[in-house]
Parts: C-alpha cells; structure tokens; sequence
C-alpha cells in the first residue's frame, strides 16, 4: 500500500538534520517549515507512526547515552 513509501528515501530522508528531541510534527502540504515533515499522500497514519518511532528512538538513544 501506499505505507511502503516510507522506505523511500524521498520520505525518510526529510529526517537528516532535524532534531528528533526538539520536536518534529507531520504536515500534509509543502513546502515544510523548520521540525515538519511532510506526510506520505493518503497515509498520514503511517506518517504519523513512523514520526513516533524516530521520536522514541532518539529518546532511548539520549537514555542509553546517559544524556537527560
């Protein structure tokens, strides 16, 4: 399904150089600002789930490297 996109780099790529911790939200219209990121067409669910994911993975990395 269209979720698959979010292997594409032409999504994933949209993380480098954003700061996980400070906050990134997903907007459905381009161009993004600062911390956005720019939802999958018809799968803003997996967006969402994906943005969740690498949220809670630079919390746990912070954790892990005894950062608070």
């Amino acid at each position: 399904g269209l979720g698959a996109n979010s292997t594409n780099p032409e999504f994933y790529s949209q993380y480098d150089q954003q700061d996980a911790l400070g906050g990134i939200s997903v907007v459905k219209t381009a161009p993004p600002g600062d911390g956005e990121i720019v939802a999958i067409s018809g799968a803003t669910i997996t967006s969402n789930a994906v943005n969740s994911a690498v949220k809670a993975a630079a919390e746990a990395a912070r954790g892990l490297l005894g950062q608070q």
